[in-house]
């Protein structure tokens, strides 16, 4: 991940910081920051976790949209948690 990629991670952390959705906290953009901080391999995510959190992103990123936020970087970011996709895991991917 190069550096405009992570300063929108830590902005998209700072933009969500305290904040819930149907009184459960965000945490998928702080989830991701941990997988690319710590090099994890998104194949040993239990899939449970997985769909959780990529529900949580997609609700997230639909609201900054309604609010006119582009995010560079969605799609990337979304790929990290796609329960669905086939990936090579983190170190393969990026």
């Amino acid at each position: 991940m190069d550096k405009q990629q992570y300063q929108e991670l830590e902005d998209l952390i700072e933009i969500f910081k305290g904040m819930s959705f149907d009184k459960e906290e965000v945490q998928c953009i702080s989830f991701i920051k941990d997988i690319v901080d710590r090099e994890y391999d998104t194949n040993d995510i239990l899939k449970e976790k997985k769909e959780k959190m990529y529900i949580q992103l997609i609700e997230a990123f639909e609201w900054l949209e309604s609010l006119n936020v582009r995010i560079e970087y969605k799609n990337m970011f979304l790929s990290y948690l796609d329960p669905n996709s086939n990936n090579l895991g983190f170190k393969e991917k990026l």
